[in-house]
Parts: structure tokens; C-alpha cells; sequence
């Protein structure tokens, strides 16, 4: 199975990863409840963090699986070292096997290496990937404060997703999710491993990404951690960990590598090259709308067509959402159709999110297999990556492709007044 790799945080440019899953699940009756904080929770989880921060070291053994409406996707086992102020090492292997990927931040770079090869990217062919998969390494920049562990996770291939916790809140990362969070709660005591724990509940967006936590009272770290995100499929992660250590002492060689010779750093292929070229046919389709009915792209022939392809768990689609109901209501009448599409979430998750933030602009919320087909293999072509925009013109064919939001990327405007909306 390829490794689909995505992109997070770069520059100003927001793109947020997520794996295509077929849905085979009837829509929610109504979205779930969002999290009303208590103050035992609060204390709980404050504390946590507290513990986590304030350390000076801290490591753990992650038994990590994930699932999608309970078929397992993948297990693995994940070691973590962590030192301040900048230092961290991950390794990941799959259950009884040998270590997969190696991630090690010194400082300076962040490296990522494959002990017995590189996992393949979706995007490569099989000859691709045997060409270059051999003593070869990912290298990037560190830069303090907005480095996610978590997010680097997949690339390892070990077949995991991200992970539950984002062990980058230990450098004082502060997540994208963050202006997000619902509340927490404490919902009472059980023993994990012999531990008594506190088990505290989270959520975020409301309730559309909820999390589980097994807090032990000893030392208030986690023990066990669990993750469900209501998508048009329910999405669950889990991790228990054990051999949990804080304030002990991890020598720096730990966090240092250098490529041995004859290793060759490898780039990973840039997810623009997926993206449509212009002037390429807009594929048709006709699903459902938000409102009842169909919305067909063949209605809107005649007119410029901005297509955003999005989900409700993406904070960047949520940064550029305004935005884009404010072209709506400003050029709705030149011409200019703004047009949301959805193949991730379920319908009523989607429909509280429109309805909450006052979107009027036409959306298709509709999780069918030939929707997901759409957005997966035709408009995104294999980059599970959102938002994607596109600018459709009045022949239907494509002007311009981008991933992401970026508040002042003066190319949507340029082509915009090209194709007479000003």
C-alpha cells in the first residue's frame, strides 16, 4: 500500500492532510455534541499540559492503532524522546517488525530516514520508488515553536495516521485545532496498566472531533488516549503508552544524525504537480446539494466557477470559508459562482457548519462512492490535501489550481479581473 503523503503548515499557506475512505455508512440523524467544560476537567487537563511543558525531558513507547467504522487500518508501535529546548526523536515500526522510519530534530534540521527503504509515495510508479528508495533521506528546516511531531508521523511508514497526542506541545507547539476546542469534562476514574487515572473528555469544532483521555493520577501524564473524528465514516485512533519517563537523562547523541555515505537526500514530489493544468475540461458532475436537490457544474456554464473542495476539520477551509461567502455576496451578480464541495463529512456535520457560519453559497454535500471518486482520483488526483481550490472559466475549463489559503495570494484576484470580475 503507497504512503500518501501531505503537506501541513507552510509559510501562510495552510493545507490539512486527510486519507480518502470510501463511505458505506447512512448520514447521522444530527451532528454530535460539542463538550461543556467542568472545572474538575479543566484542573485535569491544565495540569497536564503543565506536567508536559515544565519538563525538561520526557519519554514514552506509543501502542498505536487506527480504524475506520472499526476495520483497523493500522497498528504500530512508536518510541518518542523528547528534550528541551528544541530536541526530539521518533521512531516507528510496525507491529513485531523492525523500525520503519526514523525522525530526529537537532535544533537546526528536522531529518527523516528510512533504516530499510523508503516508503512509496501515491504519486510515484512502482519503477519511480525502486529508482530512489534506497539510502535516502527527507531534510527541512527547523523552525522553533511551529514543528508538528504528529503531523510527521505518516511519513514514517510504519502505517500510521497522525497521532493522538502531539508530542510537539512538550517544545510549546500550540496546534491549529486550538481555536477550535469545545470545553472538557472529567467523566470519572478507571485503572489502565495498574494506574489509577483520571479519564477526561475533549472535543473540538463542536464535537466533530472529540478526544478521550486516561490521565494517571501519580505522575499526570497520559496513559491511554483516544481519538474519534465523525466524518461521512467514523474515524477512531488510539494509543497506550508504557514505559512513561519524565525529567530523566537523554544524551544528546540520542537527537543527531548525519547521512552515512552514499545516502542522497531525496525531495518529496511537490503536490502542485497533481493539480489540473489550465486549460484543461472541467470533469462534469451532479451530486447533492446542501438544500434539497442537485447541484450539476453543468448548470453553471456561462458563468466563472471558483470550485473549493473542503471538509469541516480542516481549520484552513475554516480560515478561507468567510472569505469566500464575502466574493459570493460582492460578485454573485457578475457572473461568479462560488461553489463548496464536500465528499468527506457527513451531511449533518457539514450542514450545522454552513447554517453556524451563515454560508449562503451553494455546496455539495454528498459522501456517495461516485462523489468520492470525483474529489479523490479526478479533481485531486491521489493529494488528499484541503482546501483545493479552482477557478473554472466561462468554457469550463480550468484557469487556476492551489491548495490552501493564503489571505493576500494576489493570483485568485489577478485571474479573477482577467476573466471580468472586479
Amino acid at each position: 500500500m503507497a504512503i500518501r503523503f501531505s503537506l501541513g503548515l507552510l509559510g501562510l499557506v495552510f493545507i490539512s492532510p486527510i486519507l480518502w475512505l470510501p463511505a458505506t455508512m447512512p448520514a447521522q440523524d444530527s451532528p454530535p455534541s460539542a463538550v461543556v467544560s467542568d472545572a474538575k476537567g479543566q484542573a485535569i487537563h491544565e495540569r497536564m499540559l503543565a506536567t508536559i511543558q515544565a519538563a525538561q525531558t520526557m519519554s514514552y513507547r506509543s501502542h498505536y492503532q487506527w480504524a475506520s467504522n472499526d476495520n483497523v487500518l493500522g497498528k504500530a508501535e512508536v518510541q518518542i524522546w523528547l528534550k528541551k529546548p528544541h530536541l526530539a526523536r521518533m521512531e516507528a515500526k510496525p507491529v513485531g517488525g523492525e523500525v520503519a522510519g526514523i525522525y530526529v530534530a537537532d535544533g537546526q534540521d528536522i531529518w527523516i530516514y528510512w533504516p530499510n527503504g523508503r516508503p512509496q509515495v501515491s504519486s510515484e510508479s512502482p519503477e519511480e520508488h525502486a529508482r530512489s528508495s534506497k539510502q535516502v533521506y527527507l531534510r527541512e528546516p527547523f523552525l522553533a515553536k511551529r514543528f508538528s511531531i504528529s503531523h510527521k508521523a505518516p511519513y514514517l511508514g510504519a502505517g500510521t495516521s497522525m497521532l493522538v497526542h502531539q508530542p510537539s506541545e512538550f517544545h510549546g507547539y500550540v496546534g491549529s485545532l486550538k481555536p477550535y476546542f469545545d470545553g472538557v469534562r472529567f467523566v470519572g476514574t478507571e485503572k489502565i496498566d495498574g494506574e489509577e487515572c483520571d479519564l477526561i473528555e475533549l472535543s473540538y469544532a463542536k464535537g466533530q472531533r472529540q478526544h478521550r483521555i486516561w490521565v494517571a493520577q501519580r505522575d499526570h501524564l497520559p496513559r491511554l488516549l483516544r481519538e474519534t473524528v465523525h466524518t461521512a465514516r467514523i474515524i477512531t485512533a488510539e494509543e497506550r503508552w508504557t514505559d512513561v519517563k519524565l525529567n530523566e537523562s537523554i544524551p544528546d547523541e540520542r537527537f543527531t544524525w548525519q547521512p552515512p555515505a552514499g545516502w542522497q537526500e531525496w525531495r518529496m514530489p511537490g503536490i502542485e504537480a497533481a493539480l489540473l493544468r489550465p486549460g484543461t475540461s472541467a470533469t462534469k458532475f451532479a451530486f447533492k446539494a446542501a438544500e434539497d436537490g442537485t447541484i450539476s457544474l453543468a448548470d453553471f456554464k456561462g458563468k466563472v466557477v471558483w470550485l473549493v473542495f473542503w471538509r469541516v476539520g480542516c481549520p484552513p477551509c475554516r480560515v478561507e470559508f468567510p472569505y469566500l461567502e464575502k466574493l459570493h455576496r460582492h460578485h454573485g451578480s457578475q457572473d461568479l459562482v462560488i461553489l463548496g464541495f464536500n465528499a468527506m463529512d457527513d451531511a449533518a456535520i457539514a450542514k450545522e457548519f454552513l447554517k453556524e457560519h451563515g454560508i449562503t453559497f451553494p455546496n455539495i454535500l454528498d459522501s456517495s462512492p461516485e462523489a468520492q471518486r470525483i474529489n479523490a482520483e479526478v479533481y485531486q488526483r491521489g493529494v488528499f490535501a484541503v482546501p483545493l481550490n479552482y477557478l473554472i472559466d466561462r468554457e469550463g475549463k480550468i484557469v487556476l489550481g492551489w491548495y490552501g489559503y493564503e489571505k493576500d495570494d494576489p493570483r485568485p484576484e489577478q485571474e479573477l479581473k482577467k476573466l471580468g470580475i472586479k
